[in-house]
C-alpha cells in the first residue's frame, strides 16, 4: 500500500514502514508508508492546484460527487471496514455525513447583515477558500475524513496521516 495523492498510488518519500495489526488477535494486516515532510507537501501542493478547479465546481456538482462517494462508500463497506465490529457502521455512518453535507451544502447562502453605517452595506458570501489538511487517529480514520471533507464542501482532499506512534495503544 503507498500513499493516494493526486487520484493515484504513490510510493513515499521515506523508505520506513508502519505495521499496520489486528489489536484483537495480534495478526499483521499490512504495511503502510510512513510519510514524511516531503510527502506532505507534494499531497498539498496537489490538493492546492485541485483546488482551482473545485472552487469553481458548482454548488449542485459538488452535491452529486460527494453522494456518489457516499454511495461508493456503501458499495464497498466490507472491503473498507476494519476486522472490528463497529468498523462497518463507521463507514456507513461516514457515508450518512457525506449525503447530508452534500444537501447542507445545495442551502447555503448569502448575508446581508445590518449594521450601523448609513451608507455601508456588508454582503457575507460563503466560497470554498482553500485546502483542509487532516491527521485522523489511526483506530478511526473515516469518520473525520467524511466530516472534514463533506462539511466544508470547498475543501478538494483531506490527506489522511497515521498518528504518532506515542498516541497509540
Amino acid at each position: 500500500m503507498n500513499h493516494f495523492i493526486n487520484g493515484q498510488w504513490t510510493p513515499s518519500h521515506s523508505p520506513d514502514r508502519i505495521t499496520v495489526t489486528n489489536p484483537a488477535t495480534g495478526e499483521v494486516l499490512d504495511s503502510v508508508p510512513a510519510g514524511d515532510a516531503a510527502d506532505a507537501d507534494v499531497a498539498i501542493h496537489s490538493a492546492a492546484a485541485a483546488f482551482k478547479h473545485w472552487r469553481k465546481t458548482p454548488t449542485a456538482q459538488r452535491a452529486k460527487l460527494q453522494h456518489a462517494a457516499a454511495a461508493k462508500m456503501r458499495e464497498c463497506a466490507d472491503e473498507l471496514a476494519r476486522p472490528l465490529t463497529g468498523s462497518k457502521t463507521e463507514i456507513e455512518r461516514s457515508a450518512d455525513l457525506l449525503d447530508y453535507y452534500a444537501e447542507e451544502g445545495l442551502r447555503l447562502r448569502g448575508e446581508l447583515p445590518l449594521i450601523n453605517e448609513a451608507d455601508e452595506r456588508v454582503l457575507v458570501v460563503k466560497e470554498p477558500v482553500g485546502v483542509v489538511i487532516a491527521i485522523a487517529p489511526f483506530n478511526y480514520p473515516i469518520t473525520p475524513c467524511s466530516s472534514s471533507n463533506s462539511a466544508q464542501p470547498s475543501s478538494p482532499a483531506v490527506p489522511l496521516l497515521p498518528s504518532p506512534p506515542k498516541t497509540r495503544r
